[in-house]
């Protein structure tokens, strides 16, 4: 062949390659082997590696971008123990309280049953109600010394001692398993009044694998149509103000809210019941404690009689951590399965011991409710 027909062959080639790389978009270019052949390379997201096998002359494979694995979810390594406990007006000397013989405050004697019960719900954090202001540093030298042999500690807002409430909350809690993070706050209510103010804390796991806060609340008591609106508006104000308030200043999304809500009516037949649990399920929240039968009793015509006035609260954020949630309710309730108490010489011997054990403590049974992972 003569040389002008070579490079006659060349230019084509080379004019026919630019022709198929100035193709649409949806066609792969070519190049030039040193053959003179065209060679489709391939496109830019499909450049080929050469792994350590195809050495041999197998096929190339395809480089793919690994994507980045969303981080795990952080689950706590084992049980936690969530409590709240209505004390009963402690340590008021100029009260009478619960119907105790003695008008005064408790005796030794009588303290000594009051840290018992609380050791019994073994708790990692409890919510206590009815403290009474000028009684906390008693209440704190309780926790300190004779619950657990000191296994324990407590917290208050600042100024408790000078609030001008019958009562404040406190959060006692296992430094062992938690630690407090900020400074605890009280919250309360802007539009449904009420004696108490609300205390809200925030704690982390020890291995750091939980953050949560915490509301302990006491609602508005009373068997009064007007007492049932106030505190289902309080409920209402805890998911509109109290909760929003909790995330933002203690940077976490979990959740729990417990205590004494006095909700009288949850005895009172399957509406006063399906009332509360509506409102807690408008809320957002989960009621750990729905499925026991009693938290409480009073004395009423003759016999104690028990009813359901406490509650253990969380939210989805808190309850998805775990997968297993057993509740109990101590102390009476648990002792009397939640049964009528007679006034009755022929019962005087469970008589005796019921008001051996409630004159002592409360009128209300510890709750715990125990969330496995």
């Amino acid at each position: 062949m003569h040389l002008h027909a070579k490079s006659f062959i060349v230019l084509l080639v080379g004019a026919l390659a630019l022709s198929v790389t100035s193709c649409e978009d949806d066609q792969a270019p070519f190049d030039v082997a040193p053959d003179g052949k065209l060679k489709k390379m391939p496109r830019p997201e499909e450049k080929k590696v050469l792994s350590q096998g195809d050495a041999g002359g197998e096929a190339p494979k395809t480089a793919t971008r690994k994507k980045t694995p969303p981080p795990p979810q952080q689950h706590s390594t084992g049980p936690l123990r969530i409590a709240t406990f209505n004390i009963e007006n402690f340590n008021d000397a100029a009260a009478r309280i619960g119907g105790r013989q003695n008008d005064g405050a408790r005796t030794d004697e009588q303290l000594g049953l009051l840290a018992q019960a609380i050791e019994t719900t073994e708790a990692d954090v409890m919510a206590v109600q009815e403290i009474v202001p000028t009684s906390i540093n008693d209440f704190t030298s309780l926790i300190h010394t004779r619950v657990f042999n000191g296994r324990y500690t407590v917290l208050f807002g600042d100024g408790d001692a000078k609030l001008k409430v019958p009562q404040v909350i406190g959060i006692v809690y296992d430094p062992n398993k938690l630690t407090p993070i900020g400074t605890p706050k009280y919250l309360r209510f802007p539009k449904a009044q009420a004696l108490h103010k609300h205390l809200a804390a925030a704690f982390e796991t020890t291995d750091k694998r939980l953050k949560f806060a915490i509301l302990g609340v006491h609602l508005k008591a009373g068997i009064k149509p007007e007492d049932q609106q106030t505190r289902l508006r309080q409920l209402a104000e805890i998911a509109t103000d109290f909760i929003p308030r909790m995330k933002s200043d203690f940077h976490t999304q979990n959740i729990v809210v417990l205590g004494d809500m006095n909700t009288a009516e949850y005895n009172q037949g399957i509406d006063g019941k399906l009332l509360y649990e509506q409102q807690f399920a408008q809320m957002k929240l989960t009621d750990l404690s729905s499925g026991l039968t009693c938290t409480a009793y009073s004395g009423v015509y003759g016999k104690y009689v028990p009813s359901f006035l406490d509650h253990i609260l969380v939210n989805d954020s808190m309850r998805n951590r775990f997968q297993h949630v057993q509740a109990i309710a101590g102390g009476n309730c648990e002792a009397f399965n939640c049964e009528d108490v007679e006034f009755s010489r022929e019962n005087q011997q469970a008589l005796n011991r019921f008001r051996t054990t409630w004159v002592a403590v409360s009128d209300h049974c510890p709750v715990t409710a125990t969330m496995q992972p």
